[in-house]
This record gives C-alpha cells, structure tokens and sequence, in this order.
C-alpha cells in the first residue's frame, strides 16, 4: 500500500481506543513532556519486527506515523521497537528484552500505547507448546508476568495507557507456501479443538488454542487482545498476504496495523490486579464429563478407560482403577484392562481420580458386562512362511536361479498368490500416483502394482512352490515385488501373509 493510501485511512477512521487517548492527550498535556518524549513502545518477535515487510510498512512503521500524526492528535511523538526476531515469551522475560521496555516506559513523560506479539514461537518452536495449555508449557504464566511488569511501569505515569496484545492469524490461509494441512493444523494451534473464537469460561482446555489464551489472559489483566485471525482469513486472497509460509508482507502487515487501530482499548489497571480464574487458578478438581470405558467386552480383549474431563488448577495428575462390580480389582490401575476368562458375566468400569496441590476428585464411568465370545470359524493358518532366494533373475520354475516359496498349513486351503510390483510415486491425498513432472513437490511413497494373481491347491502340512519370476510365459522387469499369500477354506475364512523378493537382469 503506498504512502498516499495510508493517509486516507488514517484521517477517516479513529478507533475508540485513540480516541479517548487523544481526548485526554489533547486537554491534559504532561508537563514533563518538555524535558522526555512520549512513547509508543512495541515488544515482539520477527512480526513485532517486520520481518517481510518493505521499509516503513511494518505494522510498527505505520502504527508509530498514526500515534504520531494528526489524526490521532499527535499522542505520541517518538516510537521505540524492541522486537526480536525468534523471540519467546520465556526469553524475553530472561534476555531483557521486557526490561528494556520498561526501562523506555521510565524514561518517558508518557507511554500512552505498548504493543506485544508474542505467542508464536512459544508455540511453534522445539520442544514447542502443543497445545499452549499443556503441561509445561510457561505461556500462560509469563503473559502474566509480562503485563504485571509492563502495567506496574506504565502506573508511574499520570495519563491513560492501553496495552495491545496481538493474536496470531492464521499464517497458512491461502498461503502459497502453505498446504491444506499444515493450514488446518495451524488453524486448530490457534483456536483450539473447536476452531471457534474465545469463550474463556470454557473448563475443557482442550479446546483452549494459542490466541484463546491471548484473549483470555489479556482480559483477565485489564490488557486490550487484538484479533489479527479475522482479517487474514476474510481480508486475504491467495499469494497476496505473506511474504514467505509464516510472515505477512506489506498488505498483511497492513491488515495488523488495521486491527491495531481500530480494536477499542480498556485503560490498565493502575496496579496490576491479581491473577484471575482462567486457566491456572480454578480450585480443586472436579469431574465435568465422566470417564468412558470403550472396547469389546469379552475375554481375551482389552477395554480402555478415558479421563473424561476435569475443571480445576492446571497441572491435573490422574489414577486409574478398574472395577468388577464396583469393586476394585487388584493391581489394574493402568488406561486399558485385558479381560480374563473369569470375568465373563461380571460388570466391568473404571474409576479416574484426579488431583492438584488443592484436593482430589473421582470419576466413575459406565459399566460394561462381560460375555462370552461366539463361536467362530477357525480360519486356515499359513505359517512359516519363507523363499529359498530373496533376489534372483527370471528363469524357468525348476531353474536353480529362480527361488522356492514354502509355507505350512493346518488344514488344506486354496492358497492364492498375489504378484505386486513396488514402483516409486508421490503422494496425492490418501492415494499414491504414478511420479509424472508436475507431482516432483509431493511427497514420495510406494506403489504396489498387481501384476499376477496365482492360485495353488494347498495341503495339510509343508507345502513348496517354485517359482522363476515368470508369469503367462514371460519374465517379470527386474525392481521390488511382493508376494501376499492368503489361504481359502471352504467357508471362505481366510489368512494372509507376504514376502518380499528382487528381480535382477539375467
């Protein structure tokens, strides 16, 4: 967007959020802003710093020329970035970047407005928090030490100041470096299970997401989220918002520098206020949705228990018991349950306790009854299979150079064999396709390719089958094969096994 563009927005919108800055800027003028400057201060990692965007269109460059024009009444008059690219929440706070921020905030006469984008590297990086709500993960807690520090700062001085802290959007959608995956994978980082937007009474973390926590958190301290997710997905068409498969060029950074502007801010606290309900401090367990015990109920099967789920402080440890007749049964205490032949007419249920530093709380889940399995058909078996050569040249069946297929079997069986050649393709989706030049970016995998199906009476016992690698008379090419053996008895039960074998050049 040029320069010219720029201004036109600027001089005919005016979010609430300056507004009422510039009322009080206007009428109040600080005294002190004679001898130090009025700050923006921004805090961030590579989008905080501009990475992809042309000179002077970050959303930093053109947010500190809105602060400082006209427009919005002149609030500021000086603009400091300590953004750093592959910035985290925890080396932020360790490597003194929020330090310098604050000690900008000191030196200032005012800092009407700071700015944090932080989030993204906590989440995307090694080891990574999938999901931001997981067990050791520091997100969350560092956000609020963050804008502990930043508010107690900013309390020092006598106008209004707002924090903005920005949500991530969504750095696949219709990205040309991106994929249908990767963009729902990310999609579900950041808006959690549901792929809804906030709802920070939720007790089910698992719908929890990286900007969910931002939002949440940020109202919990008094601090202004901004919804950078929205415009992506409804301002950006394919190849014109990013600059590379995570960052925003110039029409993307002017998406940000939108929300920014436009996204009415509540005035921080005066004095950080005390940390607040969601996610951390919620008190001893309690059980919301019950444990479930899930599998076939017979002997010889495992059934497993979930933990169904759990409100209270965060981290959660969990036991498991299992139950016959809502007794305990002694020694199973793990997720699944092998049933044993005594069981059979007994009802069978799981027990989830679940604890923190606060208290305890059980769960009990359905019951299910143990009944003896039907009678089945016995399918044939074919074992022991094996060849005398795995690589060898196409020859006739009796030639030494082709190999020889042996197996047993417990009963006789019409045993088909089935010739499928290995070749290379990529991946399309769930199928594998043949390698042409237009797929050489996908992904590569293996096709099986039937190029025979053979079929042999089989008897009781050992049974060998030599085979040269020619099929109808003619040789097979030489690559990678494999041979899947499956025996049929009468009733049409079946077994199968496979071997795989080399055709050389003769």
């Amino acid at each position: 967007m040029g320069r010219d563009h720029h201004w036109r927005w600027t001089l005919r919108s005016c979010g609430a959020l300056i507004c009422a800055l510039v009322a009080v800027a206007v009428a109040v003028p600080g005294s002190a802003a004679a001898s130090a400057p009025r700050l923006y201060v921004a805090v961030g990692d590579s989008v905080g710093a501009g990475f992809g965007a042309t000179s002077g269109q970050s959303y930093f460059d053109l947010y500190c020329a809105y602060l400082e024009s006209a427009a919005a009444g002149a609030l500021v008059d000086q603009c400091v970035n300590e953004s750093v690219v592959g910035l985290t929440s925890q080396s932020a706070l360790d490597g003194g970047t929020i330090q310098k921020a604050i000690n900008d905030i000191d030196g200032s006469a005012d800092t009407p407005v700071v700015t944090v984008v932080l989030g993204g590297n906590d989440l995307l990086g090694s080891p990574g928090c999938q999901p931001i709500t997981g067990a050791g993960c520091n997100f969350i807690g560092n956000m609020r030490t963050i804008l502990n520090q930043i508010e107690t700062a900013l309390a020092t001085h006598p106008g209004p100041h707002v924090i903005q802290w920005l949500e991530y959007y969504n750095p696949n959608h219709d990205n040309p470096f991106g994929n249908a995956s990767a963009d729902q994978s990310t999609a579900g980082l950041l808006l959690g299970n549901d792929f809804g937007l906030t709802d920070c009474s939720s007790a089910d973390f698992s719908l929890i997401g990286l900007d969910d926590a931002i939002n949440c958190i940020a109202k919990e301290k008094g601090a202004t989220p901004v919804d950078a997710y929205t415009p992506f997905q409804s301002g950006c068409t394919a190849n014109d918002c990013f600059s590379d498969s995570l960052h925003p060029d110039d029409k993307g950074y002017g998406l940000i520098f939108d929300a920014l502007r436009d996204t009415p801010g509540s005035p921080v606290p005066r004095t950080p206020p005390p940390d607040g309900n969601w996610p951390i401090a919620m008190g001893a367990p309690a059980n919301t949705v019950p444990p479930a015990v899930t599998g076939i109920p017979a002997p010889g099967s495992a059934l497993s228990c979930s933990l169904g789920t759990w409100s209270g402080s965060t981290p959660l440890t969990y036991t498991v018991q299992w139950l016959r007749d809502n007794s305990p049964i002694a020694g199973q205490t793990a997720s699944t349950y092998l049933i044993p032949a005594s069981d059979i007419g007994h009802a069978i249920s799981c027990q989830v306790t679940a604890s923190n530093p606060e208290g305890s709380a059980a769960g009990t889940s359905n019951s299910v009854t143990v009944t003896a399995p039907p009678t089945i058909p016995h399918p044939p078996t074919i074992s022991t299979l094996s060849e005398s050569r795995m690589v060898f040249a196409p020859s006739s069946p009796h030639h030494t150079r082709g190999t020889v297929f042996s197996f047993r079997l417990d009963e006789p069986a019409q045993v088909t064999i089935r010739i499928q050649h290995l070749a290379p393709g990529r991946r399309v989706g769930q199928s594998c396709r043949y390698p042409a030049a237009r797929l050489r970016h996908k992904p590569r995998c293996i096709r099986a390719i039937r190029v025979a199906t053979l079929i042999e009476p089989g008897h009781a016992g050992l049974n060998e089958l030599a085979f040269g690698g020619l099929v109808r008379g003619r040789a097979l090419a030489p690559g990678r094969y494999l041979a899947m053996f499956v025996a049929i008895d009468r009733a049409g039960a079946s077994t199968a096994q496979t071997l795989h074998f080399s055709i050389v050049r003769s």
